[in-house]
């Protein structure tokens, strides 16, 4: 079981590599390979399953467009999450599943609560929550400065974590400028932003500015 783990986890990184570089066909190959972990009983380590991981699943189904199988995994792994974190994570996969199915009201409601002090969790958090004011804008019930402020907060947050890689940070800025691009009405080469903000973000923007 040991090489063959290690085998998938060289084929996850490639398919996660793959995507990244905009070749998203390889978001289906790569939760192929997680059901074939889960079925050879090497998805866990230590009976657990790390929130960072199952978000990333989540997202990689999402972008492939399988959101029955986001769906799935999210009803029959989250049994696997670390207590401290299952709250948080279930609700954070439930937002960005309904955020793809263009539920925005029900997505929003159920970050209310969400509160984490991981890195990468907060940092998908905000983008999603930043996502969602965009639409509360179209329906009046956010004012654009209100998006300038929350991208202002975001950005002091990401320059503040020394944990965080050039490359990454370079990434969500560049989401957020995009963003506010959009809420003020001015153009944005998507051609330009392959491989520069990351898959499931430029899904988002691609769709946007259409």
């Amino acid at each position: 079981k040991t090489k063959l783990k290690k085998i998938q986890i060289y084929l996850l990184n490639h398919c996660a590599k793959m995507v990244n570089l905009g070749e998203l066909q390889f978001a289906q190959s790569y939760i192929n390979i997680i059901d074939l972990q889960i079925t050879n009983e090497v998805f866990l380590e230590h009976q657990v399953i790390n929130p960072n991981r199952f978000k990333n699943c989540i997202s990689m189904a999402i972008i492939a467009n399988n959101i029955v199988w986001a769906i799935t995994f999210l009803e029959e792994q989250k049994k696997n999450l670390p207590r401290t974190m299952k709250e948080m994570t279930v609700s954070y996969s439930q937002a960005i599943i309904l955020f793809s199915q263009k539920q925005y009201d029900l997505a929003l409601k159920k970050l209310v609560n969400f509160h984490s002090d991981d890195m990468y969790f907060k940092i998908s958090y905000e983008k999603l929550l930043l996502k969602l004011y965009k639409y509360q804008l179209k329906k009046g019930r956010f004012k654009i400065t209100h998006i300038r402020s929350k991208v202002t907060s975001v950005k002091k947050y990401i320059a503040s974590q020394k944990r965080l890689n050039h490359m990454r940070k370079k990434r969500v800025y560049t989401f957020l400028s995009c963003l506010l691009k959009l809420v003020n009405n001015k153009k944005i080469n998507i051609d330009m932003l392959k491989g520069n903000v990351p898959t499931i973000d430029l899904i988002w923007l691609q769709k946007e500015v259409i």
